[in-house]
């Protein structure tokens, strides 16, 4: 990290504070900034552990203090940073191909990547990774109302929408045609379901979350891990030609 100033003598001496000398080289990257003391401080955004740690010795405590950051573990044994929620967060394809690869491993087929820090957290963002096959009950959020917004990133994405009665009255493929995202009013019955061998959306809904009022699930159509889940989800493929 470095700091800038409009006040290049001032600059100077903080970022001598900062890394033990003024012309320290420290690759950076101008993808986000904190402003502090009337500064803009600019972090680093380093690969790895080795580029962190030459960005991070001889710095003292304030170098290493002003690093926001979590990793997550990524496919392949590589280690991919990502900085903390409320600050600045990439969407970028290094994300999703990680997101992905936990979807494909996961026993539910789908994996959510949350942005949001914590469940009481309003709203929510988060990827929503999918793979062709994972089944999500029909359901709506009514009892809590929540909007819901949904824009594909990768692959193709069906949203199917019902009445009351559990009879579908429209599918929009997210992904195709033109057509990128949805965003659906409090108290709709839908579900979504991949198209395409794997895909993935950025998903916006209201918080906070509360398992007991986040979902209504519908009684017409089988909940997840039902042995009837299965042929339900074929059925909705087989009414688009999927």
């Amino acid at each position: 990290m470095r700091v800038r100033s409009g006040n290049t003598a001032l600059a100077a001496k903080r970022n001598t504070a900062l890394h033990g000398k003024a012309e320290r080289a420290c690759p950076i990257s101008d993808r986000g900034a904190w402003r502090w003391r009337g500064l803009e401080i600019v972090p680093d955004f380093l690969s790895d552990f080795g580029h962190r740690n030459a960005c991070g010795k001889g710095g003292g405590r304030a170098a290493r203090s002003w690093r926001p950051e979590i990793f997550a573990r990524a496919g392949g044994g590589s280690w991919y940073r990502r900085r903390m929620s409320g600050v600045v967060q990439l969407i970028d394809s290094e994300l999703m191909d990680a997101t992905l690869a936990r979807a494909v491993s996961s026993s539910r087929g789908r994996i959510n990547h949350n942005f949001h820090p914590s469940l009481s957290d309003n709203p929510h963002r988060f990827l929503n990774a999918w793979t062709r096959g994972s089944y999500a009950a029909p359901h709506r959020h009514l009892k809590v109302p929540k909007p819901e917004s949904f824009v594909v990133l990768r692959g193709e994405l069906a949203l199917f929408i019902f009445d009351d009665d559990g009879t579908l009255t429209e599918t929009h493929i997210l992904g195709r045609g033109g057509v990128v995202g949805i965003d659906l009013a409090p108290g709709v019955w839908h579900t979504v379901a991949a198209l395409t061998e794997t895909a993935i959306c950025f998903e916006v809904k209201a918080g906070p979350y509360d398992a007991a009022t986040d979902k209504e699930f519908a009684t017409w159509a089988p909940r997840e891990g039902d042995p009837a889940a299965a042929a339900y989800l074929t059925a909705l493929y087989e009414k688009i030609g999927q």
